[in-house]
């Protein structure tokens, strides 16, 4: 039986019982309930998550190793993770290269390609979409060595009732991202190009591209129906999928002060695009939040300019408009973007949750971090106070995903914690365990929001 066809008979045989489980008058009305949610995903109802007519707020993480790493090592985290309390992690969906070269690297053992927006463009041998000459056009990997790790992801995710946001591509050069789309349109005019990031600039093509639009179309609508090798559902009806995001942290500085709106077209394109396919699961943009006030505006409320004057060429409150964006994903870096600490900080969380109750949508803290271990704790216990709704009046968040988590490798070393913002998943690791606890600890007090109904649905 498929996942949707489970579903819908589980609905069915709550449907007797519907009266007692959800507000509905009548059975018809509970049917179109559950045609339109289904069991065990999470949707948006006004400035709330919910699933099976319950609240769902959650603690997370993010992990981006997770798309190309050994089964044993992705069980890791997802171990971790479950005994820490979390419920979300968020994933890379993307991982693509440029061109085959027909040669096989002689240390790594890997295949190599040519063309690549991220050095030798696979990782670990694994690679999600690559060039073909022959077919003209990007081609999707969906073999051992490609779409079958996310597969893996999502089956371990269901085995430890957790869920995934992926995402569909990223704005930096990691893992191919946009810049790949740009180079792959190069070579589609006989352009020779070498294994080096696009330019800014250039990487702003992707947004405005036909050809490269239809290509992202390509890999959402191949990745949505693409079949699980592990649990033989096509992803777009897992239940361990929380929500469909855009790209990683779009931006698009040619585009300043959004005087064309190419991010927000964008995005009402795309957005709208994944739901014409797949309308049950969420949607995300997976901005950084950055706001569009001008450099006088911000000036005027002595805010960090670059962060809110639209130097970016992102609105987060315009982006909050678009219908078929389900919740707001703002990104914190304080040391990275020049924030005072209690301060910037404190004023960004707020604000951020008040845009997003004012859209009447929800909002998840999706990315954040600190380099500075003697400040980390403070900061972070500051930061959840206001997510988990314990420091401004009125003022929550309906999740978070701290960046990042991490565990232990084959060889029994930890991953290397290669930006500094790492927050390991494993118990007793010194350098981070207290911060460990404070995640712990901010994920219990999300989990007891969750008043969750009591009937058995089984009966």
């Amino acid at each position: 039986m498929t996942g949707v066809m489970r579903r819908f008979s589980a609905a069915l045989a709550a449907a007797a019982m519907a009266v007692s489980i959800v507000p509905f008058a009548d059975i018809s009305a509970y049917a179109e309930y559950a045609a339109t949610h289904p069991e065990g995903f999470v949707y948006a109802d006004g400035s709330k998550f919910m699933c099976d007519g319950s609240p769902y707020y959650y603690g997370g993480t993010n992990c981006y190793y997770l798309t190309y790493k050994s089964k044993s090592e992705v069980k890791n985290v997802f171990d971790d993770a479950s005994k820490m309390g979390l419920k979300v992690i968020r994933i890379w969906g993307n991982l693509d290269v440029g061109k085959k070269t027909g040669e096989i690297d002689s240390q790594s053992g890997h295949e190599t390609f040519e063309g690549n927006n991220d050095g030798t463009g696979e990782k670990d041998g694994v690679y999600f979409q690559y060039w073909d000459d022959e077919a003209g056009k990007p081609v999707v990997n969906e073999g051992e060595d490609g779409l079958r790790h996310l597969d893996y992801i999502i089956k371990q995710a269901e085995e430890h009732d957790m869920k995934l946001v992926i995402t569909f591509t990223n704005y930096w050069e990691a893992f191919g991202g946009m810049g790949q789309y740009v180079k792959w349109y190069q070579m589609s005019q006989g352009k020779s190009v070498g294994n080096s990031k696009v330019d800014e600039k250039d990487t702003c093509d992707f947004y405005t591209n036909e050809t490269i639009k239809g290509w992202y179309k390509d890999y959402i609508k191949t990745l949505l129906n693409h079949t699980n090798y592990y649990t033989g559902e096509k992803l777009m009806d897992s239940e361990a999928v929380f929500s469909w995001e855009l790209s990683n942290e779009p931006r698009c500085t040619v585009d300043e002060f959004c005087k064309d709106d190419i991010l927000y077209n964008w995005a009402k394109e795309m957005s709208a695009y994944v739901k014409s396919i797949d309308p049950h699961h969420m949607v995300s943009v997976g901005d950084e939040g950055f706001y569009n006030l001008g450099y006088q505006e911000a000036a005027r409320q002595d805010l960090p300019s670059s962060a809110y004057s639209g130097y970016y060429g992102v609105d987060f409150d315009k982006l909050m408009t678009i219908d078929t964006v389900d919740f707001g994903t703002p990104h914190m870096y304080v040391d990275q973007w020049g924030f005072d600490l209690g301060d910037d900080d404190l004023e960004w969380i707020k604000r951020h949750a008040q845009t997003t109750s004012s859209a009447d949508k929800p909002i998840i803290f999706e990315e954040f971090g600190l380099t500075d271990k003697t400040k980390r704790d403070a900061a972070y216990s500051d930061w959840l106070d206001i997510v988990t709704g314990d420091y401004y009046e009125g003022v929550e968040y309906q999740g978070f995903n701290y960046w990042m988590i991490a565990s232990y490798l084959d060889d029994g070393t930890l991953y290397q914690d290669y930006d500094g913002y790492t927050v390991y998943g494993p118990e007793g690791i010194e350098k981070t365990d207290s911060t460990r606890t404070l995640m712990m600890n901010a994920a219990a007090k999300m989990e007891k929001k969750n008043i969750v109904n009591t009937t058995d649905k089984s009966t």
